[in-house]
């Protein structure tokens, strides 16, 4: 026979295991509807592949009450709204085999748009080619896995293609603070880059602080570039996955071209995600070229009159479009992430370099 108040246990017990359950299921048809049950990601405790988000998963192989008492402990809330960028020190198993410096040369895929920007006579159109070189680099963005902060004095080299060489210095490492510069025949980039965050408890606002320059050769046109803000989703609980919202401004100070691509924030079952669209504007603030896309993918232009209608019988140009990724990559890396992760194009004795280092952890 029981013992008296067993059988309110044993039922107390089965009404939070069906509620458990109605979550779980609350949980998995919204996925469903998300489109994200049919992905995969590789679970870094066993090594297998899970059901999960592709680009977006880097975090949901991690075991949930690892995640849970890293991220949800009480001591966490102190950190709610503030710039956590130097106040905590994370687990090794959200990181990924990278750096800042490195993460930051991802924008040196796509040099190709910035070559033809110098060679296109018209102006607007050179803006267009701009603004999409602009919006090439978001795609590497969706990995969540979290890069190394450098050490003072750090550096990561790199031979791009088409001459372009590629030196960037950690110079200052709390807060982190990374300068670049790039160059070939046809432009010059420069950046500092001083990004900011905002802990808000299961999510992570990311604000690129800094400055942004290219100049184009023939021309001698400098464009500033601010690029928008990016939230990371879902690090404590559910599946990590990245957005960017807002406004992607290009100008020309000299000229006072200026572009304005606005990225749409992801509603609810996904409406509106990846998807980006602005024109780029003269002097008087007419329109000239409508440029739409998806951040991930691709971009295309389309000349347009004054209102941003696009003239007759004027088919969109794709300017950009994002190269196929390795299948099945353990950290989702692009071929350009491998290749900014090689010793290809090390220079010989530069021991502050990114890989140097990374090898002498490792040794």
């Amino acid at each position: 026979m029981a013992e008296h108040g067993e059988a309110p246990a044993q039922q107390g017990s089965t009404w939070y295991d069906w509620g458990a359950g109605i979550v779980n299921y609350a949980n998995d048809t919204l996925n469903s509807f998300l489109g994200w049950e049919d992905l995969d990601v590789v679970n870094p405790e066993d090594g297998k592949t899970e059901k999960a988000s592709g680009s977006e998963q880097s975090n949901e192989g991690f075991n949930q009450e690892m995640r849970k008492q890293v991220w949800g402990t009480k001591q966490f809330q102190q950190y709610i709204g503030k710039d956590v960028t130097s106040l905590l020190s994370l687990p090794v198993w959200i990181m990924e085999p990278f750096t800042i410096l490195q993460k930051a040369a991802e924008i040196m895929e796509y040099t190709e748009l910035l070559d033809k920007a110098d060679q296109c006579d018209d102006p607007f159109e050179r803006f267009a080619w701009v603004a999409a070189y602009a919006v090439s680099p978001f795609n590497a963005i969706e990995r969540a896995w979290k890069p190394f902060n450098p050490i003072l004095g750090e550096t990561f080299e790199l031979e791009v293609g088409n001459g372009v060489k590629y030196l960037a210095e950690q110079v200052s490492h709390h807060p982190p603070v990374c300068a670049a510069h790039a160059e070939n025949e046809h432009f010059k980039y420069d950046l500092v880059s001083a990004p900011t965050t905002k802990f808000l408890g299961n999510s992570l606002e990311v604000y690129p602080h800094g400055r942004t320059r290219i100049t184009m050769a023939r021309s001698g046109e400098v464009y500033t570039l601010v690029p928008p803000m990016a939230r990371v989703h879902n690090i404590v609980i559910g599946r990590t996955w990245v957005d960017a919202s807002g406004p992607l401004k290009l100008t020309c100070p000299a000229t006072g071209v200026q572009c304005v691509l606005e990225f749409t924030p992801c509603g609810w079952f996904s409406y509106g995600r990846h998807e980006f669209s602005g024109f780029v504007t003269d002097a008087e603030g007419k329109k000239r070229i409508h440029l739409s896309g998806k951040w991930n993918s691709h971009c295309d232009m389309v000349k347009c009159d004054f209102e941003g209608v696009p003239l007759p019988d004027m088919e969109p140009q794709r300017l950009w479009t994002n190269r196929e990724r390795p299948a099945n990559d353990y950290y989702s890396f692009t071929h350009f992430a491998h290749k900014c992760n090689s010793s290809e194009g090390i220079r010989v004795g530069g021991g502050s370099d990114s890989r140097c280092v990374q090898m002498t952890c490792l040794s």
